[in-house]
């Protein structure tokens, strides 16, 4: 009886052992994120049309390979590293990723691309004015520049992507429900260059057809209006830019340009 107790006992244990080994040896991926446990399987992705994500491969024997069911959704490629597939959106939509090893074993899982949106808060607006202009010239100057402001302090921009460089968007003139204008309108996004500096461009057309041209640009290179407290802006903070020097073309002397900055943070 104690044999036959003894003969159990190690059947158990190899056919733990043999577990542990096939535990270890599971071919599958997993998401590389701050939040995602590399020692987990994912069986779907799914990240924004302007961003992208990376999955590594745990278990399998390298060289490995990828492929997608629809890339013109998803494009995969498997980076130097040799574990780790970076995943490129090309489209909203839904794809398969597959991945295979050197032995020939694959393993699937689903791949989902879905609309990239970008918020960006007001907590000040003000003008910038640049050449030779009197005073007074220069106060109706920035007066009438700010009556054209489509948002004031507390205001938001909001920005949907429905492609990596375009989308529709959103603007909510002030925090006041009551008395806060919405407009709503399409965008789209282009990096241009502006003498020495690439800035990016964003388009925006309101529905009653009205035309905004913006740009990004550091807030660390202009004067934040006093309404602005650097420390309350986050690490994200930014300016958004309105040059208005052709709305005034033939009414200004040579030189003169003038810009209206919405100075806030970005919420992504």
């Amino acid at each position: 009886m104690k044999t036959k107790h003894f003969y159990l006992l190690l059947l158990f244990v190899a056919l733990g052992l043999s577990a542990c080994e096939d535990e270890d040896k599971r071919f599958y991926l997993y998401e590389l994120s701050e939040v995602y446990d590399p020692n987990v399987a994912v069986g779907s992705v799914c990240f924004s049309i302007v961003s992208g994500t990376t999955v590594g491969v745990s278990g399998g024997e390298a060289p490995y390979t990828a492929s997608v069911a629809d890339e013109q959704v998803v494009r995969a490629t498997v980076r130097e590293e040799g574990d780790l597939i970076s995943l490129s959106p090309v489209k909203l939509g839904s794809t398969t990723l597959t991945v295979r090893d050197a032995r020939g074993e694959e393993v699937r899982i689903g791949v989902e691309v879905v609309t990239g949106r970008k918020g960006f808060s007001v907590r000040g607006v003000s003008v910038e004015v640049t050449g030779d202009l009197d005073e007074a010239a220069r106060t109706e100057l920035e007066n009438d520049a700010l009556s054209t402001a489509v948002a004031q302090e507390g205001g938001a921009f909001s920005f949907t992507y429905t492609d990596k460089d375009s989308g529709t968007f959103g603007v909510v003139s002030s925090s006041d429900e009551e008395s806060a204008t919405r407009l709503s309108g399409e965008f789209t996004e282009a990096w241009e260059q502006s003498g020495d500096r690439s800035l990016l461009f964003v388009n925006c057309v309101l529905d009653n057809g009205e035309g905004h041209a913006y740009y990004w640009d550091d807030p660390n290179r202009r004067t934040r209006p006093e309404s602005a407290n650097v420390r309350d802006l986050g690490p994200q903070d930014a300016c958004l830019v309105e040059d208005l020097t052709s709305r005034y073309q033939g009414e200004l002397p040579q030189g003169v340009t003038v810009s209206l900055v919405y100075s806030g943070y970005l919420v992504r």
